[in-house]
């Protein structure tokens, strides 16, 4: 540690001549003798980054019987109170850097402010940029001398700025470092009111389908209630008094509509007249009834909200005034801004939220990175609807981003710089973060990322209104829009920049930016051979080819190269970087169609293939149908329950069935037994329209949790809760033209029940054939 002896002090009133000068610091960083959390590790994350940069820590000294008087205060410090330093309380984010004699005072107008301003402190003074999580991610050059920074009052364009994914310590310090914080609970939560105990003592709250109440099942996803009922808004109020009162620092109680298009069949929740966006306009429903309920007793005291969410069929402002003290989030995937029609639809939306009479306004955004298997960057798209938002008077900014760090860094680095000031140089900002993580390589990538926003710009162009999200989970993905960088156009990109930072120098600096381009390989090739093989099992099964020799070993050798790049990049994980997740989800499996009873698979195969292997030597034991009804409009179509966002936007013939809504969902649910393998086989007609698109899911809606492992000499349990509930663990593929299949194997958790859905993610060609076959043990 680095004590007072020997360090040099300035004249009471002056700013001392440097910070660190002389293989010294200028005095200790100081913080409050009791510090929160916050400022605790603000203060050890600081001195970390000093030490880094001029190979000597700071000592941290708490404010115990003295004041600061050198170096730096930190936080709510005795100094930044006599100084009157400390930050009015107001929404949001702010944080003052000021010299108060020869004492630097950094503080917020939180803890987590306060970390936010050692991060300004860092980049002013200490040349970082926290481009990627970690030690290994900041680019610095070594410093024998920091001078003393200018003062500076922070306060971004929006107040509220956070992301989601930030697990484990290098990424939640990488936002915070950045400006990232904590946003109001503007979300999901009217199931906090309408509980599966109200269910059973009240169903006629809740959504009906032929003459049945829906019951609560999946909380937050589960089907809107009746909203309009005498009794629900009362209920929500109470509900809302209930959560506060247990929650009393939140800003906002969580009271938005559920994560579903399934709503009441009553008058009251039919859409109103035109549309959103391509999509029915139930805002007046869902906005009326949080008006009723903001005009009860749901305040325990205090400045609170009700937070609410603008989401799908009720993403407009209603036809009538909102009442102030509802903070709804207007939820929309603004990468769609590349499309000039949609970037002045939304933008005119959310200018229309802001003068709709509410006090706060915020919104959601979807940024999607593990989740899509290509980088989902659009750095225009970026500028101008984080532009749109400020304009609008946005108060609180939100994206899911879960991360893939080496790919959606860039995008979130700049996205924190636009949010604290929408003015800024879009491309300089680009210039500064390729250049601070790639450094030599820097124009070599920057052209792969213009690249990339091309991609999605054709992807962007046959995109259909009402279709909500693109990419996610391989939704809408399109591989032809990216071949020229799956193939010799990215890699060529990739070689320039390779062979820049070979030429670079040896030091610890361009070691990392090695490492950085080493790490963006590794995704990149698992990306690349993930389509190659997606693509050939696409060509297999629409060749007809499926039972040759040849078409399984072209198969099997695809099915290597992608599970050799995905273990490589697992392998050689970035800093609080989690699994890819576009792998559950994107392909159907062609397995089933490949091999047969006497096909030898090689001992190292991939699962898929074993598991079609044991499937083809067992007998089928076929599930027949027994109801279905459409939306509003019974139908007799072989056993399923469908239905639709609107009524009537379908058709059924002898060859199958095409929905026309934006979104819907076929439904079925029937027995099984643990130790079946269900193989689930559907055709979709290749009519070669862009943007269809459709999912399958299946899942055990009767599950029971895996009971925790017990200790075998004292009985007690070895771990303190159970494995996530298995409907959480549903397999999910994408359906793509031609048969589709999918094989799940019931586990002995699993229950008796599967719950098979085939939803509609935007318009989907003509379903055919649909098989569900049951293999027992």
């Amino acid at each position: 540690m680095l004590a007072f002896a020997g360090c040099a002090h300035t004249p009471q009133g002056t700013q001392p001549q440097a910070l660190f000068i002389n293989n010294q610091w200028s005095g200790p960083i100081w913080i409050p003798a009791e510090p929160d959390f916050e400022e605790l590790v603000a203060a050890e994350e600081l001195a970390d980054w000093c030490e880094r940069v001029t190979g000597i820590r700071p000592e941290v000294r708490l404010e115990q019987g003295t004041t600061a008087r050198t170096g730096i205060a930190l936080g709510n410090t005795k100094l930044a109170r006599r100084a009157e330093l400390l930050p009015a309380p107001r929404d949001g984010d702010t944080a003052t850097r000021k010299w108060w004699g020869d004492t630097l005072v950094l503080v917020g107008n939180s803890p987590m402010a306060t970390r936010m301003a050692c991060g300004r402190f860092a980049e002013a003074a200490l040349g970082l940029t926290f481009a990627l999580p970690s030690h290994a991610g900041a680019d610095y050059a070594p410093l024998e001398l920091v001078s003393p920074p200018a003062d500076e009052v922070w306060v971004p364009a929006v107040a509220w700025r956070a992301i989601s994914g930030m697990r484990g310590p290098d990424a939640i310090a990488w936002a915070r470092l950045n400006g990232y914080g904590e946003r109001p609970r503007c979300t999901h939560g009217i199931h906090l009111a309408f509980t599966p105990e109200l269910f059973a003592q009240r169903p006629e709250l809740f959504a009906q389908l032929d003459g049945e109440a829906l019951a609560p099942t999946q909380r937050g996803r589960s089907a809107n209630p009746d909203l309009s009922h005498p009794d629900a808004a009362p209920l929500a109020a109470a509900a809302a008094f209930a959560w506060l009162t247990a929650n009393p620092s939140q800003l906002a109680v969580p009271m938005g509509i559920n994560d579903s298009v399934v709503y009441p069949d009553i008058p009251e929740a039919w859409p109103g007249e035109g549309v959103v966006d391509g999509r029915p306009n139930r805002s007046d429903f869902v906005f009326g009834f949080l008006n009723e309920v903001a005009a009860l007793n749901w305040n325990p005291g205090g400045d609170h909200a009700l937070g609410a969410l603008a989401y799908l069929d009720a993403q407009a402002p209603p036809s009538f005034p909102v009442h102030p003290d509802i903070f709804p989030a207007v939820c929309a995937d603004r990468i769609q801004y590349a499309i000039p029609a949609y970037a002045k639809e939304e933008s005119e939306r959310l200018a229309a939220w802001g003068k709709s009479g509410v006090k706060r306004l915020g919104t959601w955004d979807y940024w999607f990175g593990r989740d899509v298997p290509f980088p989902r960057v659009h750095f225009g798209a970026l500028a101008s609807s984080i532009k749109a938002a400020q304009s609008a008077g946005v108060d609180s900014w939100y994206a899911e981003l879960d991360p893939l760090w080496i790919f959606d860094a860039p995008k979130a680095w700049v996205g924190s710089r636009l949010l604290s000031d929408p003015e800024a140089d879009v491309q300089q900002l680009q210039a500064h973060w390729f250049t601070a993580a790639y450094g030599p390589a820097a124009p070599a990538m920057l052209k792969f990322y213009e690249d990339v926003g091309r991609a999605w710009e054709a992807t962007l162009a046959e995109r259909i209104p009402g279709q909500w999200l693109l990419g996610w989970r391989d939704s809408g993905f399109r591989v032809a829009d990216y071949q020229d960088l799956l193939g010799a156009r990215g890699l060529a990109y990739l070689k320039d920049a390779r062979e820049a930072l070979a030429a670079a120098p040896s030091d610890a600096r361009h070691r990392r930016m090695r490492q950085r381009l080493t790490q963006f390989e590794l995704a990149w090739t698992a990306v690349r051979t993930h389509h190659a093989r997606q693509e050939q099992a696409r060509l297999i099964i629409r060749s007809g080819t499926t039972a040759s020799a040849v078409a399984f070993d072209v198969m099997l050798n695809a099915e290597y190269a992608r599970r050799d790049a995905l273990i490589a990049f697992h392998a050689a994980p970035w800093p609080s970087q989690e699994n890819l997740e576009w792998i559950k989800y994107s392909e159907p499996n062609p397995w089933p169609l490949i091999v047969g009873p006497t096909t030898r698979v090689p001992a190292d195969a991939p699962a898929e293939a074993k598991l079609a292997v044991i499937a083809s030597q067992r007998k089928r034991a076929k599930v027949t149908a027994t109801s279905f009804s459409f939306r509003g409009l019974p139908v007799d179509y072989e056993g399923w329950r469908i239905w639709v966002a609107a009524p009537g936007t379908y058709e059924v013939s002898a060859e199958g069935v095409e929905a026309l809504a934006p979104q819907g969902r076929m439904h079925r649910t029937f027995p099984v037994a643990a130790g079946e393998i269900l193989r689930i086989r559907i055709t979709v007609q290749d009519d070669h329209e862009p943007g269809n698109g459709a999912t399958l899911k299946v899942r055990f809606p009767k599950s029971t949790p895996t009971p925790p492992k017990v200790d075998e000499l004292t009985g007690e349990p070895l771990t303190q809760s159970s494995t996530p509930h298995r409907r959480g663990l549903s397999r999910t593929i994408r359906l793509v033209p031609g048969l589709n299949v999918l094989e799940v194997p019931v586990r002995p958790n699993d229950g008796n029940e599967a719950e098979v859905e085939i939803a509609f993610i935007d318009r989907l060609a003509r379903i055919g054939l649909v098989e569900i076959d049951r293999l027992p043990r």
